[in-house]
């Protein structure tokens, strides 16, 4: 309770351990700042599922829920898919140098595990 937590989903004709390998090798690449560029298409896809998820009458109780638990200001969801829209690359940047650091990260990871023939007696 009280913590964010950003969720990867990653998948591979791999086994687990070899992919988290993959991930731990290459994840100062996925942290790397970004640009506004690179956030166009990322930006209009969060606010279309945003608008989606906020709006009707699940996503109006959801708001109020939110709001009543201090979470969150009411806006309309107009409002706050404008407000998606306007995000820049900095604040984005800045929340991914926080993920940098592989080693402070809590992972898991789920698969097929791999099967370990034993040799019959």
């Amino acid at each position: 309770p009280g913590r964010r937590m950003l969720l990867v989903v990653a998948t591979a004709a791999s086994q687990v351990d070899e992919l988290t390998n993959l991930l731990r090798e290459r994840w100062e690449e996925f942290t790397r700042p970004t640009t506004d560029e690179e956030l166009v298409e990322i930006r209009r896809r969060v606010a279309a599922t945003s608008s989606a998820a906020w709006s009707g009458v699940v996503g109006r109780s959801r708001r109020c829920a939110a709001v009543a638990a201090g979470a969150a200001v009411w806006r309309a969801p107009s409002d706050l898919e404008m407000q998606i829209l306007s995000v820049s690359a900095e604040p984005v940047s800045l929340s991914l140098r926080s993920l940098a650091d592989w080693a402070s990260l809590e992972t898991t990871g789920a698969g097929v595990l791999a099967i370990i023939e034993l040799d019959n007696p």
